[in-house]
């Protein structure tokens, strides 16, 4: 940022990496930066190159339309189906066509490797393979959930649930009078930025697949990571400290004109 705002650095590349990643909180930084040189009135030549088909594809085809013009809003130039072959001299060649970008900074993600535990299976890149109740695959009698496991989607939220399938299941064989249910997927990211917050989220279960971009909250309490579990308590020692983003209320109150509910969130 500093070079940027010296005048140093013109042409910014934002990348994503091939493979096991989760990309958005480089989106954030590209918005925030495009946003800072706005106000400081620097010109910048900004990219963003992603082998997604577009942007947070993950998230589905609304929430990659909102995104999409948030980039373009911005002036952020957006190069999917794509990835960055090599570097030579100030340029990165794009693949494939090997297309190349003049550049004087790179931003990227860590590429996630699996970590390959001694004794228990993993596939080619290291994670374990898991089943709908989070059974590590040729070890019935190991859980696991999270960003070690073979999901794509390496993200906080989707680690809860998959905390919570693991748990319900280890319950019932435990004598627990508890039917398990099977992890599916329900995908909550906040895209989150100085000035505002884009609430994503997509549920592909029961057969359906539905997909929400929002500047309001879709979920509550609105935390970045949302868990069943895990959300609540952050929300209570948010509380602790005197953070508090709403309040309950209850489900009746008198109003003018009285024919007016409101309704409590909980």
């Amino acid at each position: 940022m500093q070079d940027v705002e010296g005048g140093y650095t013109r042409r910014v590349a934002f990348v994503v990496p091939e493979g096991s990643s989760w990309p958005l909180p480089l989106y954030e930084l590209a918005l925030m930066l495009a946003a800072r040189a706005s106000e400081m009135c620097v010109e910048l030549e900004l990219h963003f190159v992603t082998p997604e088909s577009a942007p947070l594809e993950v998230f589905g085809p609304e929430a990659a339309r909102e995104v999409g013009e948030l980039l373009r809003t911005a002036g952020i130039v957006v190069h999917t189906e794509t990835h960055v072959d090599r570097f030579e001299r100030g340029r990165a060649y794009l693949a494939p066509g090997a297309d190349g970008l003049d550049v004087l900074r790179v931003i990227t993600l860590p590429h996630f490797e699996g970590p390959a535990i001694a004794g228990l299976p993993s596939d080619a890149a290291g994670f374990l393979v898991t089943d709908v109740h989070g059974c590590v695959a040729g070890a019935p009698d190991v859980y696991a959930a999270g960003d070690v496991t073979a999901f794509a989607v390496k993200q906080g939220g989707i680690a809860c649930q998959q905390a919570d399938a693991a748990a319900e299941h280890i319950a019932a064989r435990a004598g627990a009078g508890v039917e398990p249910q099977p992890f599916t997927p329900l995908l909550r990211g906040m895209l989150l930025t100085e000035r505002w917050t884009r609430f994503l989220r997509r549920d592909a279960a029961g057969g359906h697949d539905d997909s929400a971009a929002a500047g309001r909250a879709l979920w509550w309490p609105p935390s970045k990571i949302a868990g069943r579990e895990l959300a609540a308590y952050l929300e209570g020692l948010d509380e602790g400290l005197g953070r508090v983003r709403g309040l309950p209320v209850d489900r009746h109150v008198d109003a003018d004109p009285p024919a007016v509910e409101i309704l409590s969130l909980h």
